[in-house]
């Protein structure tokens, strides 16, 4: 049987429970990130960055940082989470309904994030000031299910199905719930003709009319394309790897056609994600979402990454093993950046002239695991360089 994407296996496998103890790691000093904001403050869409394996503490932190610093002092009123769509506009819904709770907007943002301790905090923060209309927030993911996040597996099949005749409703109802809450077995295997008649419900549920009559929230065209699109990248007769990534820019400009015009959105997700240029060595060089952003937007969109010197990072959503950072080669863009020696400082900003003049340099901005040589200049508008990484993990 074909396994669940990497990230939805993470949400499937997260069970309930609380994270261990630690402490959130002190904020940066307003003097190391104010290059940094000079750098964000006056663009339009911002991309925060992190490690592929969403599991180090010091960028979680320094990152929530950051949002609430562009919030603040920026006017950004936008924040748009690589989680899952669907959720995160049940949670709209909620809050517009006066029913919504702290608990409802973690567990939409999901395991990759809300269940570490240095992530709460900020879902604190972020939970008051969307309730008090201050900001808007979302997710752009088009994977669908994970136990954390209870819309997808129950309610998204429901409201799905609920636009289809009779004739196709009910059948539809059970194979999406199926699929949603992935309970597959020898019976019910996911082969071959369960994904053909996965893909022909979720088409049928796009072409139906009444998904397009006035008398339909738009929010449930937008959820079917999604899971359209979603489907092409679990095809077991070939998945598109980048399916994902345009589903994400797709659901993006879906949420920013809903928002008031020129609003300013920060973009917390992967760092191969807000990539300005496709990189060879993901998804065979698949276009990430922040290349179709940085197409679009030009120099008003700006993509931040995220490196350490040494240290330690974590599993995908926080149960595995941790790692040590190895020390980077000499003339590496982590060795650069603390070239000077300098004690003082716990991280140092490398801009886009400073990355130009770098070249062709190793680094570990898009995946702690390895070294890339890459002209970092032409994927990344600035990095920020730890001194020290710590992993982020969660309660077993």
């Amino acid at each position: 049987m074909p396994r669940l994407p990497l990230l939805l296996l993470c949400l499937l496998s997260t069970g309930p429970g609380f994270l261990r103890a630690a402490e959130v790691p002190p904020p940066l000093p307003a003097e190391t990130l104010a290059p940094v904001m000079h750098a964000m403050c006056s663009k339009n869409i911002v991309f925060l960055g992190e490690d592929a394996n969403h599991a180090g503490a010091q960028t979680i932190a320094v990152k929530a940082q950051l949002v609430e610093m562009l919030v603040q002092q920026c006017g950004f009123r936008g924040v748009v989470f690589e989680s899952q769509f669907y959720d995160m506009l049940d949670f709209k819904q909620s809050l517009d309904a006066g029913t919504a709770t702290q608990a409802q907007l973690s567990s939409a943002i999901g395991a990759l994030w809300s269940r570490y301790p240095v992530f709460q905090p900020f879902a604190t923060w972020l939970f008051k000031e969307a309730s008090a209309g201050r900001i808007r927030v979302a997710g752009i993911d088009p994977q669908v299910g994970g136990v954390g996040a209870p819309y997808s597996p129950k309610e998204l099949p429901k409201a799905l199905a609920a636009v289809l005749d009779d004739g196709n409703r009910s059948r539809c109802l059970e194979t999406m719930t199926r699929h949603n809450q992935w309970t597959y077995d020898d019976a019910h295997p996911f082969d071959d003709a369960a994904f053909e008649t996965l893909r022909a419900c979720v088409r049928k549920v796009v072409a139906t009319p009444a998904l397009h009559s006035g008398n339909t929230p738009s929010r449930l065209s937008a959820m079917a394309s999604s899971y359209l699109v979603y489907l092409d990248s679990i095809n077991p007769h070939g998945a598109d790897e980048g399916a994902r990534d345009r589903a994400m820019y797709q659901n993006f400009r879906w949420l920013i056609s809903q928002w008031p015009r020129d609003i300013k959105v920060v973009v917390w997700t992967a760092s191969v994600h807000a990539s300005k240029t496709p990189i060879d060595s993901v998804g065979h060089g698949a276009v990430p979402f922040g290349t179709y952003v940085h197409r679009a937007m030009g120099n008003q969109a700006y993509a931040f990454g995220f490196s350490a010197l040494g240290g330690t990072y974590g599993t995908i959503g926080g149960h595995g093993a941790s790692y040590e950072l190895i020390p980077p080669p000499s003339g590496a863009l982590e060795a650069s950046a603390f070239a000077s020696r300098d004690h003082q400082y716990e991280a140092r900003f490398l801009s886009a002239t400073a990355l130009r003049k770098l070249g062709n340099v190793p680094g570990r901005a898009f995946v702690y695991s390895k070294f890339e040589s890459l002209p970092w200049s032409e994927y990344l508008d600035g990095v920020l360089v730890l001194r020290a990484e710590e992993a982020a993990t969660a309660s077993p």
